[in-house]
């Protein structure tokens, strides 16, 4: 069987948050607790961290587009996160405030 094809802005139930740059690792942790707080993430948990960048893997509750989950998290004031881009299951962001790593 081929696998199923998503088409970009199609509803998903799985996500991948790719957030740059992140600080340190008490920011990832503070960013982490603050997206698993929504009301629509049910998993939340770190791929990977290194040179500032983050990767999530998310599970939501109910299927949604990457660009509405996207939309959830720039509400959220206190993180100051700004999207970048999202395709397929992927979603890009950027720390607004956030040195740059190296």
């Amino acid at each position: 069987m081929a696998p199923e094809r998503v088409a970009p802005g199609a509803p998903t139930s799985e996500l991948q948050l790719v957030i740059s740059p992140v600080g340190s690792f008490p920011r990832l942790v503070e960013i982490e607790r603050h997206i698993q707080a929504l009301p629509a993430v049910r998993t939340l948990y770190v791929r990977d961290f290194r040179s500032g960048t983050a990767t999530l893997a998310v599970a939501l509750r109910s299927p949604i587009t990457p660009e509405e989950f996207g939309g959830m998290l720039i509400s959220l004031d206190r993180l100051r996160l700004r999207v970048l881009g999202s395709a397929r299951n992927v979603v890009e962001l950027r720390v607004e405030g956030e040195a740059s790593i190296a």
